[in-house]
């Protein structure tokens, strides 16, 4: 029995029924029955009330168990029961832990800092924490690697279970092995328990779902999961690195149930997003910020700017160094450098120029025309990324940057960094640009 024949073998079970029954009791009692075949090779036929149940028991026992026969043969029969009793045994039976939901109980919301660049995703996660019923669905959240997807999803699974919800955070490696090893052996009553252990949550959260493109038969079994938690009301939040348009190796089934909720992206953290989370982090580390030059942040953040999770490696150095530092200190731009001497000595003088070059070197233009008065549109736009990221990367204000552009008014270097800041959210060509040229800059 493959995962779609229990739909089969209901169909033909319900057709045999509706041939031998008057169609008043066929709609009252049998049109939303289920077959299943149990992992204790029993054969259940499941009705929705326990009432119904025993009506039939009683009234249409003969009719049932032939109809089950013509479709499993001379020796079957059929259990009768009910929804509930189903769910009862499903859960007695499975080979899961349904009390396990694989959280993270590390990952807090206390920890997850708010800043700019991922406001709108905590937002939507506290409307989940406090929906009485499911709003949208799925929640689709995609952003580069290391911006804090598993830690959102572990820290709202973790704020869920203690609100007495049952939670699955779904881990893909784990997921596609177990599915995999029922796969090449053929066991398609463990996949079938596969999809009814994962009904039983009211929440499922799936990271890194790109990771299951181009598995057809695993992908097989995550639809069944994914459309039966939807249509049945339970949340799903979905995790990747990119957003759903750019899925390789997902049927468009998969890429419209997807779209059919929200879709909400993680932003590239600006230097200011940067220096609050560091802050924060300095005093979990019972590191005061008072003690570190405007400098000194600036510095790390520069080298470690990728993502949250280099900056939380910083971190980790910062508090090992501190450990073996009986006496406080003052960290000064200085001390940090030399703590860090590993960083090349240019990647700590990271300018202007260097960045303008890079930049031109990406779009293929002379340098000179992104410093010019040129308004061909990738032109403009490779002059909008190079004010970003020199406002991103280097301790030059407005103003400063307005006059390496030729003279330009500090209003008119807001507004080309704030293009930019709207175009990372809604074009993914200038989010991957902004991320391949940060990498050409942090080789430098």
């Amino acid at each position: 029995m493959s995962l779609n024949s229990d739909e089969f073998n209901t169909s033909e079970v319900l057709k045999k029924i509706k041939d031998s029954c008057d169609e008043q009791t066929y709609s009252a009692f049998y049109r939303d029955a289920i077959v299943r075949v149990g992992n204790d090779e029993k054969i259940y036929l499941i009705l929705q009330t326990s009432n119904d149940v025993k009506y039939i028991q009683k009234n249409f026992s003969d009719i049932t168990q032939a109809a089950i026969k013509h479709v499993f043969g001379i020796s079957a029969t059929a259990n009768i029961i009910s929804t509930n009793e189903y769910e009862s045994l499903v859960k007695k039976h499975t080979s899961f832990n349904f009390a396990n939901s694989n959280l993270n109980k590390n990952f807090l919301f206390e920890d997850y800092i708010e800043a700019d660049f991922n406001k709108e995703i905590i937002a939507l996660g506290k409307k989940i924490l406090n929906q009485n019923k499911v709003s949208f669905n799925p929640l689709f959240i995609y952003s580069f690697s290391g911006m804090g997807k598993t830690h959102f999803l572990n820290a709202l699974g973790n704020e869920l279970v203690a609100k007495g919800k049952h939670v699955c955070y779904v881990n893909p490696e784990q997921f596609i092995k177990k599915v995999t090893q029922y796969l090449i052996t053929s066991d398609q009553e463990k996949l079938a328990e596969i999809v009814e252990y994962y009904k039983n949550f009211d929440f499922l959260l799936f990271d890194d779902i790109q990771q299951f493109g181009s598995k057809a038969a695993t992908l097989n079994v995550l639809f069944n999961i994914i459309n039966s938690n939807i249509e049945n009301q339970k949340q799903i939040i979905i995790a990747s690195d990119k957003n759903p348009e750019l899925l390789g190796g997902f049927e468009d089934r998969f890429i419209t149930r997807f779209q059919g909720g929200i879709t909400q992206d993680i932003a590239q953290p600006s230097l200011n997003d940067l220096m609050k989370i560091f802050e924060a982090k300095l005093i979990k580390h019972d590191i005061d910020p008072k003690d570190w030059e405007t400098e000194a942040i600036k510095f790390i953040i520069r080298n470690h700017s990728s993502s949250i999770r280099t900056l939380e490696g910083a971190i980790n150095k910062i508090e090992w160094n501190k450990q073996k530092n009986i006496q406080n200190i003052k960290y000064t731009y200085n001390v940090v450098s030399q703590m860090f001497s590993t960083i090349s000595k240019e990647n700590t003088n990271i300018t202007p120029d260097k960045i303008i070059e890079i930049i031109a070197k990406y779009y293929k233009i002379n340098k000179n025309e992104i410093l010019g008065k040129s308004r061909r549109r990738e032109i403009v736009l490779a002059r909008q990324i190079s004010m970003w990221m020199i406002r991103n990367l280097t301790n030059l204000t407005y103003k400063e940057i307005g006059k390496l552009f030729k003279g330009k008014d500090h209003s008119t270097v807001m507004a080309s960094i704030e293009k930019i800041d709207y175009q990372m959210k809604i074009n993914e060509t200038v989010k991957n640009a902004l991320k391949h040229i940060k990498e050409k800059i942090n080789e430098i």
